[in-house]
């Protein structure tokens, strides 16, 4: 008994069903957020533009860098593996890595600088040292820097030689946020190619037979 191949009617049943049914991979959300820092009675020197892109969807900072007193801060590596001395501040619900970081610096900690706690940018100068800057939490008030609960932080390889400087600002900060979703190749799209190449390939063979007749 010979098998019977199926008419071009039917492939093209078979692959508009593939198209439909078939579910296409989801796309990873790509966040960029601009960092706005708003008059501080705490800062003499503020920093002049910050922004990051997040990867929301693999919970991963792909680019973060905030520039302050002349200086470009790469904060990347530090806000996908933030400082965390003790424990995780309780506005950040228990999130970890990069997952944290982002929720604290989009607002979960926030409004807050300086009631109970502590959030706030920091930059910080002190004479025979790198240039320092970071975000940071702290459910309750540190006694020094060491103590705060949750840094994203970041130095320059420059170390300040300026006599007698120990000097520092800090202050609130906000975002301006845009969404992107960037789409990846679907399952449905490769199932159908798929579907194709067998149609060509049976078309092929239906051919052949009708000329060997």
């Amino acid at each position: 008994m010979k098998l019977r191949i199926p008419d071009h009617s039917m492939w093209s049943t078979l692959i508009l069903i593939a198209a439909i049914s078939i579910p296409v991979a989801k796309a990873d959300v790509i966040i960029t957020d601009t960092i706005n820092f708003p008059a501080s009675p705490n800062a003499t020197i503020y920093p002049t533009s910050g922004a990051f892109t997040y990867d929301q969807t693999a919970s991963l900072f792909t680019s973060f860098s905030v520039t302050w007193d002349g200086f470009i801060f790469d904060l990347t590596s530090s806000a996908n593996d933030p400082s965390v001395t003790s424990t995780t501040p309780s506005c950040l619900s228990g999130l970890t890595g990069g997952a944290a970081s982002y929720a604290l610096l989009t607002g979960a900690c926030s409004p807050n600088p300086y009631g109970i706690g502590i959030t706030a940018w920091e930059g910080i100068v002190f004479t025979g040292r790198p240039y320092y800057f970071n975000f940071a939490s702290d459910d309750e008030p540190p006694t020094i820097l060491s103590d705060i609960d949750f840094v994203i932080s970041a130095t320059t390889s420059i170390i300040d030689t300026t006599p007698i400087q120990n000097a520092g600002s800090y202050g609130p900060w906000t975002v301006t946020k845009t969404s992107v979703t960037t789409p990846e190749p679907g399952a449905g799209a490769l199932t159908v190619f798929g579907f194709l190449g067998l149609w060509v390939v049976c078309l092929k063979s239906r051919r052949k037979d009708a000329n060997s007749r």
